[in-house]
């Protein structure tokens, strides 16, 4: 008999998403080292700043699940590669704000084509009801998880 106070991982849901998450990340790293050098950080500093141009490097830490610690060297390295440049806030000179270079947009461009061939792959096998429940499960699961 199975002890109930033990749980096990492959019925647990949120193993599973995380275990997921981690599937979706090394495809996403497979593709990334098919363009280039780019790392996940890295590649997730290059989306939150093409998402949001003159975002602060704050910002992009409110926005991915990464460390200050790690978008700050993710930010360097994209700076030092030419992919993204730093400018100083007019108003606040404590403050930076990234935008992409044109190489750093050609960069993303390219990358992020493959990259949401993953979406649409994962959409594909749902039907529109099912991807629209998941959204919404999703967003209501992390808003749980905020508090």
């Amino acid at each position: 008999m199975t002890d109930p106070n033990i749980i096990r991982l492959d019925e647990f849901w949120p193993y599973r998403v995380v275990v997921l998450a981690d599937q979706i990340a090394k495809r996403t790293v497979r593709i990334l080292r098919h363009h280039g050098d780019l790392n996940l950080s890295q590649w997730r500093v290059l989306a939150a700043v093409a998402q949001d141009e003159g975002c602060s490097s704050a910002d992009v830490v409110a926005v991915t699940p990464m460390d200050k610690g790690i978008v700050s060297r993710a930010v360097k390295t994209l700076i030092d590669d030419k992919l993204i440049s730093k400018r100083a806030s007019e108003r606040d000179g404590r403050v930076s704000h990234l935008f992409l270079t044109e190489e750093g947009r050609a960069q993303y461009l390219a990358v992020g084509a493959e990259i949401r061939t993953v979406d649409k792959e994962l959409c594909e096998m749902m039907s529109k009801s099912e991807y629209g429940d998941l959204d919404v499960m999703l967003s209501k699961l992390s808003a749980v998880l905020i508090k």
